[in-house]
C-alpha cells in the first residue's frame, strides 16, 4: 500500500484508459466491404451469390457487411479504415473499367503512382479481386480487375489470393465458385482469430477436405495459401488432434490455427423457385453428392415472388449488357463439365453450352424478343404492326416491294462479333468470334420462328385500327429479315436454314457485318444479301463497330470481295452518324473506294436511329442526320464514283423513304433498263429460280443452275422514286404522325426511339 501511494494518479487513469481502449479494439466489429463495378449490375448479382456462400459465417462472426457500387462508395475517406475488401469488377472496351468504376479506378491509380502518398496507406486492409470478362479480348481480358489488384498491392494492402478471372465463354462459373470457396476459407481461418488491423498470416487448409475435392483437385483449392505472407503462428488444436468446441480451441490461444471443416458449415438453401428457374439437378459422383456450393444458382435466379425478376435486370431500361459483364448461368451442361473436371476425368469431351445465359434471356424477353431454342430469336417489327393498321410500310416496302405486315424479323444467332456504337439492341446479346455453342436444328428454328411470329400477330387482334383483312394475311409469312440482332451468318447451318425458308416460299434478306468472308463465300443464294459498311477507314471502323477480331479490317475488305462474286442481289448498308463517319472528304473518298471494290447492286444510306440513352455509347440526337443531309451525302457519293470512272457503270439515287431517313442508290446498268427503275423484286419468280438451284445442286452432276439479280427484278412504282411528291410513302396507306416536333402549344415533344432495326 505504501508503494502504491507513490504511483502518480494520472498514470493509473491512463492505464485504465489503455485497458479500456484495448478491450474496445478487441471487441470492435470487423468490417467487410464488397465493391462492385459493372455496367448493368451483374457484379452486384455475383456479390449476392457470394454472400449466400459466406453469409452464415459472417453472421456467426457478427461482421459488418457493406455492398456498394464503386461510384457510390466514399473511398477517399474510408478505404484505409476498412478491414476486408472484396472487389468484383468487369472490364469495358479496350481494357477500361466500367462506367460506374472509372472514378474509383482513376483515384486508386493516382494514389498508387503518386510519390507523395505513403505506400503503407492501405496496410491494414486485406483484399481479394474477382474479374468478370471474356478471354476473347486477349490482353484486355479482365484488365481493369488485374490492375486494381496491382494498385491495392502498391498501396500496401494484403492480398488473400492473386486475382481470379472468369471467362464468360468457358469457366466463369467454376472460377467464381473457386473464388467464393477461397473467401470462405479465409474468413473461417482468419477473421475470428486475427486482431483488428493485423497483418495477413499464413494459412493452412482444413484437415478435413470437402467432399467435392478429389486428390487431384486439392491443389487447386489450396493455391491461395501460397500467396499469403508468413508469420510465426502457434500450433494448437489441429496439430495435437484435440477436439474443438465452439469458436475457440481448448488452449484459448488468440492466434490459434483452428478452422472448421467446410463440409460441416451451413450451405445455401435453395428455394423452390430457384430449383425451377435454375433447372437444378442432383449429381452423384462416386456415390457422394457434390457440395451444393458448386451448384449455386446463377445471378438471375435469386428472385422472389414479390419482385418479378426486376431486381435481376438493370433499373435503367436503356442499360446495356457489357461484353465483359455477362453473367454466365450454370446450365446442366456446365454442371456436367464441372463434374467431369472434379472427377479428374479428362476423357469426356466438354459439352457445348447454350449461347444465351439466363440473365441475357431475361433482358431480351423483357424487350419483346421470343427466344427460340438456345441461340435464335424472333421479334415483331413495329412496321409490321404499322402496316396492319394501314399506317405505312417500312423502307423495304418502298425499295423492294415487300409486304411489311407479312415480314418476319428473326436471327439464327444472337451472338455478334461487333459492338457497334449505334446498335439499337443495347448489347444485351452475346458476343463471339467463332461458334462454340450448341447447334439447334435449322428446320426447328424456322418452324418455331413462324409459330412464334404468328402468335405475336394473333396478339394484334382487337388492337384499334388493325384491318381485319391484313390481320388474316399477316399469318402467312412471305419475307424474313435475318437482321434482328447478332450475326446470322455465324450459324454453322445457315444454308440449311435458308433452304427451309425458301421451301416455304419465304424470301430471305440476310445482313452480315463483314467479319466472316469465308462464310459469305460458302453462302447459297439469298433473295438479297446485305453487308454493313459503317465506316470507310480502319480507324473509323474500329471506333464505330468496335470489332472483336484483331484483323477486322482485312476481314472487312475480304468480305466485300466475296460479295462482288455473288450473282444475286447485293447491298451495302451504310449508317451515317454525325461526328463519326460523314464529316470529311477523306471519309467520303474511302466510301467510294469501298464501293469500287465490292461493286454492290445497291447502296442503302440511312441516318443512324437514336435508341435512347445507353451505356453502350454516348450518341445523342445531335449525331442523327436529317433526311436532307442523307440525300446530299448520297448525291456526293454518286458524283464522286461517276467522276472517277474506275468502274464501267454508274450509280444514281433510285428511291427514298423519308420516314426512315433512308435512300437507295442503284446500278443503272442493271436496274434501269430503258431509263426505268426496276428495284422491286418479283418474289414468285425468285421462288421458282431458287428451287431450280436446289434441284440441280442435289443432283450433283456438276451443272448447278445459276441465276442473277436481273432475273427476278420488276418495275419500281412512281411513288417510291427519289424526289417524288410521296417521298417513298405508299399512297394507299394513311400517314399517321406519332411524334411531331411540336405539340399544339408549340412545345417540343420528347423523342421516342424506334423499335425496329429495319428502320
Amino acid at each position: 500500500q505504501h508503494l502504491l501511494s507513490y504511483i502518480p494518479l494520472h498514470f493509473i487513469r491512463e492505464n485504465k484508459q489503455i485497458k479500456s481502449t484495448k478491450q474496445s479494439t478487441d471487441t470492435k466489429k470487423r468490417k467487410l466491404l464488397i465493391l462492385c463495378g459493372s455496367s448493368t449490375g451483374t457484379a452486384k448479382l455475383f456479390s449476392k451469390r457470394l454472400l449466400k456462400v459466406i453469409g452464415a459465417k459472417l453472421k456467426l462472426l457478427n461482421m459488418e457487411v457493406k455492398v456498394k457500387d464503386m461510384q457510390e462508395y466514399n473511398f477517399d475517406d474510408n478505404l484505409d479504415k476498412e478491414d476486408l475488401v472484396f472487389i468484383l469488377c468487369s472490364t469495358w472496351e479496350n481494357g477500361t473499367p466500367p462506367e460506374n468504376g472509372r472514378v474509383f479506378y482513376e483515384w486508386l491509380k493516382d494514389m498508387s503512382y503518386d510519390f507523395r502518398v505513403d505506400k503503407s496507406y492501405l496496410s491494414n486492409v486485406t483484399f481479394a479481386v474477382f474479374g468478370l470478362g471474356a478471354a476473347i479480348y486477349g490482353n484486355n481480358f479482365c484488365k481493369a480487375a488485374t490492375e486494381m489488384h496491382e494498385f491495392f498491392v502498391n498501396l500496401g494492402a494484403q492480398p488473400i489470393v492473386n486475382p481470379i478471372l472468369g471467362d464468360d465463354a468457358s469457366d466463369l462459373e467454376s472460377k467464381f465458385i473457386e473464388w467464393c470457396d477461397i473467401m470462405k476459407d479465409y474468413i473461417t481461418t482468419h477473421v475470428h482469430h486475427a486482431p483488428v488491423g493485423s497483418k495477413v498470416i499464413e494459412d493452412r487448409l482444413p484437415k478435413k477436405k470437402p467432399k467435392y475435392f478429389s486428390e487431384k483437385n486439392t491443389k487447386k483449392a489450396s493455391q491461395f495459401s501460397s500467396t499469403l505472407k508468413g508469420s510465426n503462428r502457434k500450433e494448437c488444436c489441429n496439430e495435437e488432434k484435440k477436439p474443438m468446441t465452439g469458436d475457440s480451441c481448448e488452449k484459448n490461444e488468440t492466434d490459434c490455427c483452428q478452422s472448421s471443416p467446410l463440409v460441416n458449415e451451413e450451405v445455401e438453401i435453395l428455394e423452390e423457385e430457384d430449383l425451377i428457374n435454375n433447372k437444378f439437378v442432383t449429381m452423384d459422383l462416386d456415390n457422394e453428392n457434390i457440395d451444393p456450393n458448386l451448384l449455386a444458382p446463377s445471378p438471375c435466379d435469386s428472385d422472389d415472388d414479390n419482385n418479378n425478376g426486376d431486381d435481376e435486370l438493370p433499373h435503367d431500361k436503356h442499360a446495356v449488357l457489357d461484353l465483359e459483364d455477362l453473367g454466365s448461368s450454370m446450365t446442366a451442361e456446365a454442371k456436367a463439365n464441372l463434374a467431369s473436371q472434379l472427377r479428374g476425368d479428362d476423357s469426356q469431351q466438354p459439352v457445348a453450352r447454350e449461347m444465351v445465359t439466363r440473365l441475357q434471356r431475361k433482358a431480351l424477353v423483357k424487350e419483346g424478343y421470343r427466344i427460340i431454342g438456345t441461340h435464335s430469336a424472333v421479334k415483331l417489327c413495329r412496321w409490321t404492326k404499322n402496316q396492319m393498321r394501314g399506317r405505312g410500310g417500312c423502307y423495304k416496302h418502298s425499295f423492294y416491294g415487300i409486304t411489311s405486315y407479312q415480314c418476319m424479323e428473326a436471327t439464327p444467332s444472337l451472338a455478334c462479333a461487333n459492338k457497334c456504337v449505334f446498335c439499337w439492341r443495347h448489347h444485351k446479346n452475346p458476343v463471339g468470334t467463332e461458334w462454340r455453342w450448341k447447334e439447334d436444328d435449322p428446320h426447328f428454328i424456322v418452324e418455331e420462328a413462324v409459330n412464334l411470329h404468328r402468335g405475336m400477330i394473333n396478339e394484334m387482334r382487337g388492337v384499334p385500327g388493325v384491318q381485319p383483312q391484313r390481320l388474316q394475311e399477316a399469318f402467312q409469312v412471305k419475307h424474313c429479315a435475318l437482321s434482328l440482332v447478332g450475326e446470322p451468318i455465324m450459324y454453322p447451318r445457315i444454308n440449311e436454314m435458308l433452304r427451309a425458308l425458301h421451301e416455304r416460299e419465304i424470301s430471305s434478306f440476310l445482313v452480315t457485318n463483314a467479319q466472316f468472308p469465308d462464310r459469305i463465300a460458302q453462302l447459297d443464294p439469298v433473295t438479297q444479301l446485305y453487308v454493313s459498311v459503317d465506316a470507310s477507314t480502319k480507324d473509323s471502323l474500329k471506333t464505330i463497330d468496335r470489332p472483336l477480331f484483331k484483323d477486322f479490317w482485312e476481314r472487312f475488305l475480304s468480305s466485300l470481295r466475296s460479295m462482288r462474286d455473288k450473282k444475286q442481289r447485293t447491298v451495302y448498308r451504310m449508317t451515317l452518324v454525325k461526328a463519326y463517319n460523314m464529316d470529311d472528304d477523306d471519309e467520303l473518298d474511302g466510301y467510294v473506294e469501298l464501293i469500287e471494290l465490292g461493286r454492290p447492286d445497291f447502296i442503302e444510306i440511312k441516318a443512324v436511329t437514336y435508341c435512347g440513352k445507353s451505356d453502350a455509347s454516348n450518341l445523342t440526337m445531335q449525331n442523327v442526320p436529317w433526311h436532307k443531309e442523307v440525300c446530299v451525302y448520297a448525291e456526293q457519293i454518286c458524283a464522286r464514283i461517276n467522276s472517277r470512272q474506275v468502274i464501267n457503270f454508274t450509280y444514281s439515287i433510285a428511291t427514298e423513304h423519308e420516314h426512315s431517313c433512308c435512300i437507295l442508290i442503284a446500278r443503272e446498268d442493271k436496274f434501269k433498263p430503258q431509263g426505268v427503275w426496276h428495284t422491286w423484286i418479283d418474289y414468285p419468280k425468285f421462288n421458282s429460280l431458287i428451287q431450280q438451284y436446289y434441284t440441280t445442286k442435289d443432283s450433283k452432276n456438276g451443272d448447278v443452275f445459276v441465276f442473277s439479280s436481273e432475273d427476278y427484278m420488276c418495275k419500281t412504282p412512281d411513288w417510291a422514286l427519289y424526289q417524288s411528291k410521296e417521298k417513298g410513302f405508299d399512297p394507299v396507306e394513311n400517314r399517321w404522325r406519332r411524334n411531331n416536333t411540336s405539340n399544339s402549344k408549340g412545345e417540343e415533344e420528347k423523342y421516342m426511339p424506334s423499335e425496329s432495326g429495319c428502320g
